[in-house]
C-alpha cells in the first residue's frame, strides 16, 4: 500500500508535480484575479496532494481541473492538459506512498496471527 525506497521517492515527485501544475492553475501569472474560491480550492487540493493526505480523492478532484482545462484549452496547452490528467490519474490509482501522512497514520505494521495458529 505504501511503497518505499524508489518507487516511494517516485511517488512523492509525481504528487509534487500534480500540486505544482494545481498551483499554476490557481494562480496563472502570478494574478489573483480569479474567483476566490477556485483560487482556496485549488490551494486547498494542492496542499493535500503535497503532504500526501486523501490522494485517491483528491487526484478525482485534479483530473476534473484538468479536464476543464482540457476542454478551455487549444493546440499545445490542451495536449498538456490532457497528460497531466493522465497522470493525476495514475497517481491516485497507485496511492500516496511511503511518504505521505497516510503512510504515518496507517503504515506498515505486523499483524500476529490469532493464538491458535502461532505454534503451525
Amino acid at each position: 500500500m505504501f511503497p518505499a525506497g524508489v518507487p516511494g521517492v517516485g511517488l512523492l515527485l509525481l504528487r509534487i508535480s500534480i500540486g505544482v501544475v494545481l498551483l499554476l492553475e490557481a494562480l496563472p501569472d502570478g494574478d489573483v484575479n480569479g474567483s476566490w474560491r477556485l483560487i482556496t480550492g485549488l490551494l486547498v487540493l494542492a496542499g493535500a496532494l503535497l503532504i500526501g493526505i486523501c490522494t485517491p480523492v483528491t487526484c478525482i478532484l485534479g483530473v476534473r481541473v484538468q479536464f476543464s482545462a482540457l476542454l478551455s484549452a487549444r493546440g499545445e496547452a490542451a495536449v498538456q492538459s490532457g497528460g497531466f490528467a493522465l497522470i493525476t490519474i495514475s497517481t491516485g490509482l497507485l496511492g500516496p506512498g511511503a511518504f505521505s501522512v497516510y503512510a504515518l497514520l496507517f503504515g506498515r505494521r505486523l499483524i500476529p496471527p490469532p493464538n491458535g495458529l502461532q505454534g503451525q
